[in-house]
């Protein structure tokens, strides 16, 4: 049972967040780092137990990154490609996020995870560059 649940795509795609996760680092955005780890360990929880009591946390903290990478798009500069390429993978995060179906979801929720992923990394270079 574990172990299929652990091929869910919902589950294993998390490990996406890793790649901004070491962004944050290298680029020396140190409170970064415990949002995202709180954003994967929650979303694990979440996905791979089903248990109600981390829905709340799983989304919260998705919410607060959401939030952020707003707040590191909006502070930094509108001149590169980064800061360019940020709405279009708004909306196609979103296309993922409100067109899923639930025989879909598994695959799309792990394209959510994807292109969150790369906007966290697309927001923390605009912020720094």
């Amino acid at each position: 049972m574990k172990k299929e649940i652990l091929s869910l795509p919902v589950v294993w795609s998390n490990i996406f967040f890793i790649f901004p996760l070491a962004v944050a680092f290298i680029l020396k955005i140190y409170l970064y780092i415990p949002l995202l780890l709180c954003v994967i360990f929650f979303s694990i929880r979440y996905h791979f137990t089903k248990q109600k009591r981390f829905y709340l946390p799983d989304h919260i903290f998705a919410l607060i990154l959401i939030a952020s990478n707003f707040y590191l798009y909006f502070s930094g500069g509108f001149n590169d490609i980064y800061a360019t390429l940020i709405p279009f993978f708004i909306l196609i995060t979103l296309s993922f996020h409100y067109y899923r179906k639930k025989v879909m979801y598994q695959g799309l929720h792990a394209l959510w995870h994807l292109f969150s992923a790369l906007l966290t990394v697309l927001c923390l270079l605009t912020y720094v560059y």
